[in-house]
């Protein structure tokens, strides 16, 4: 066993941990989250802003126009920014399905580019995407937590087959494009959950990045305009790529090196999916819910025993190397 697992417990350890220490009857999953709020995306409200339905509403990177009951209002689908840059949509893609379901680009991105709370849904395996549907149906994934994969798991409950098998084609036949840029840096912005997401605090007050990945949009007011295309920054700790890249390549103790299951550079392999240039804290998080017993499925048996064994360190390492590849890394003093 390294020093450093002496040292640093693994997630199943902080479990435990958590739990003991907890004043109520929490499951371990809620003491997991506690430790790690900056993962689990909350749907907190931002200042009430007042807007004309006919306000014209435009983002820095788009020539296109919306009005802001377009955008908003309660039929108001998918936004698409960028028509040119992908194939025609399916209507489950574009508009939902039944009354009350929400379109799979209202979540995902029209190009299934995805966002921290969601997932990257573009050139993932069919089969895989299909495994993972049901394992939402089955209540295997999103019992429980966070918001954002309860509400898939109702999602995926209301739609039929036809139109899951239309948005499964769709997005597994889009090529992914990485848009996270992956910063090491000791100090960060310091942050809140805002509709999903992470933004600043109003004056720019910075905090030690402690054991958390902090990914925000590159432009928060088109992010809040469902525009993506700017992509986000995501803070990492110092170190975290180099740390990731052994345990990719070389793994840990016991853990498997990731490549051995996901490919080499993290492109995917049969059908474990990619992972290279994808949001760290979705990966970070799946890691979590994996360990914790919140994701299962036909195939999860080996990723749950590998995330068991993960510190919290090594599942922010392997997630910030993973975003990494294939996107923007660097450094700040």
């Amino acid at each position: 066993m390294r020093p450093e697992r002496k040292s640093m417990p693994r997630i199943a350890t902080l479990l435990l941990v958590a739990w003991a220490c907890a004043c109520s009857a929490a499951s371990s999953h809620d003491s997991l989250q506690s430790i790690a709020q900056w993962a689990y995306p909350q749907a907190a409200p931002g200042k009430p802003t007042h807007h004309a339905p006919d306000e014209i509403i435009r983002v820095s990177d788009s020539r296109r126009t919306f009005r802001y009951k377009d955008l908003f209002g309660p039929d108001s689908g998918a936004t698409d920014w960028f028509p040119d840059s992908h194939p025609p949509l399916p209507p489950i893609v574009a508009h939902g399905s039944v009354p009350g379901t929400e379109s799979c680009g209202g979540c995902h991105g029209v190009n299934g580019e995805g966002v921290p709370a969601t997932a990257a849904l573009a050139g993932l395996p069919r089969a895989y995407m299909l495994e993972q549907i049901n394992a939402f149906r089955r209540g295997l994934r999103g019992a429980r937590a966070p918001e954002s994969a309860t509400f898939m798991a109702r999602e995926a409950k209301a739609v039929d087959n036809h139109d899951i098998a239309q948005a499964v084609d769709y997005f597994s036949r889009l090529a992914f494009k990485p848009n996270v840029s992956v910063v090491e840096s000791a100090w960060v912005p310091r942050t809140r959950w805002r509709d999903y997401v992470l933004e600043a605090d109003a004056g720019g007050q910075r905090e030690p990045i402690g054991q958390r990945i902090i990914e925000m949009p590159v432009h928060p007011a088109d992010f809040e305009h469902y525009d993506t295309h700017a992509g986000f920054i995501a803070y990492v700790p110092p170190g975290s790529i180099r740390r990731g890249a052994r345990l990719a390549n070389v793994g840990s103790g016991s853990v498997l090196a990731c490549a051995s299951c996901h490919g080499d550079h993290l492109q995917g392999l049969g059908t474990a999916p990619p992972l290279a240039g994808r949001s760290p804290t979705y990966i970070a998080r799946e890691l979590l819910l994996f360990a914790s017993g919140q994701r299962d499925s036909l195939n999860a048996a080996p990723m749950r025993q590998e995330a068991e064994q993960l510190t919290l360190e090594e599942a922010i390492s392997a997630a910030a190397f993973a975003a990494s590849l294939g996107g923007e890394a660097r450094a700040e003093k």
